[in-house]
């Protein structure tokens, strides 16, 4: 059986996570019984993201339980958080302990505002198998474009 894949697409709340999943695939509602096809690839999709770590690793869970294949191939959107109740890096180091990692990480809110600090999350992250793929175009065409060619370059080795 091949490697796991996790896909996590990192920002903030409102930074537009779960706009580029959807447009990644098209559309705007995933049925977790269903797998869902990404550059032929069927993946798992997570729209909820992290507001309570016990909630999502749940969601998680039930996800990957009802999903054709099994959650071999997930697609999440995750906000970078450190609160006790809500670890992002616990998060990935449980949920996704089996699975080759990738976070494409979108730097610049989607309005400009504010920008994250990408050298702070891989430090707080600290673990060197995950591949960290930062996304800096500030126009919202620009940045889908350069989160579909990082998701194709990832999706092409599974």
């Amino acid at each position: 059986m091949s490697q796991k894949t996790a896909i996590l697409i990192c920002g903030f709340s409102n930074w537009g996570k779960n706009t580029v999943i959807q447009n990644l695939f098209g559309k705007t509602r995933f049925a977790k019984t269903t797998d869902h096809k990404l550059h032929s690839k069927p993946f798992s999709v997570i729209q909820y993201e992290n507001k309570c770590e016990e909630d999502f690793l749940a969601t998680i869970s039930d996800i990957v339980n009802s999903s054709p294949n099994r959650g071999k191939n997930i697609i999440a959107a995750i906000q970078p958080t450190k609160e006790d109740s809500n670890n992002s890096s616990k998060i990935i180091q449980t949920a996704f302990k089996d699975y080759n990692v990738h976070i494409i990480y979108l730097v610049n809110k989607w309005d400009g505002t504010a920008q994250l600090i990408i050298s702070n999350i891989m430090k707080f992250y600290g673990n060197s198998k995950i591949k960290h793929i930062p996304i800096t175009a500030t126009s919202l065409i620009a940045r889908q474009k350069e989160v579909d060619n990082a998701v194709k370059s990832i999706v092409e080795k599974i």
